[in-house]
């Protein structure tokens, strides 16, 4: 269980690190940049994988990774001089609530309380 949860946040960290050199060169400061990378990073592709799911494209989700492959191809050269010491604080943030959130799901994995629409 442990390797997949750190799976997932090296996952959602490559993301965010695949479009924080596009926000560097739109004149977003460093710690911003990099809270925020994550969130536009997949949210846009999970937009890009929705539209080609929308379109009928059966293996939607390399919309989402072409868009990522794009985003860091474009930015390769965004992090050339790119200071990261404030980018740490976000990141110590973001790891330690996804540290205790892990710890606290650890104990009790079922999804409980959900809609049932087989009880209805």
């Amino acid at each position: 269980m442990l390797g997949m949860a750190v799976a997932w946040y090296a996952a959602v960290a490559a993301g965010g690190a695949c479009v924080f050199p596009l926000l560097r060169r739109r004149g977003v400061g460093a710690g911003a940049s990099w809270a925020v990378a994550r969130i536009v990073a997949w949210a846009a592709a999970g937009w890009c994988g929705w539209i080609a799911g929308w379109l009928g494209v059966d293996r939607w989700w390399w919309a989402g990774v072409a868009f990522l492959v794009v985003a860091a191809f474009l930015g390769r050269r965004g992090w050339r001089g790119a200071e990261l010491k404030p980018a740490l604080e976000p990141e110590l943030v973001a790891l330690a609530v996804f540290a205790t959130v892990a710890v606290l799901r650890l104990g009790l994995m079922d999804v409980t309380g959900t809609e049932k629409p087989m009880d209805l």
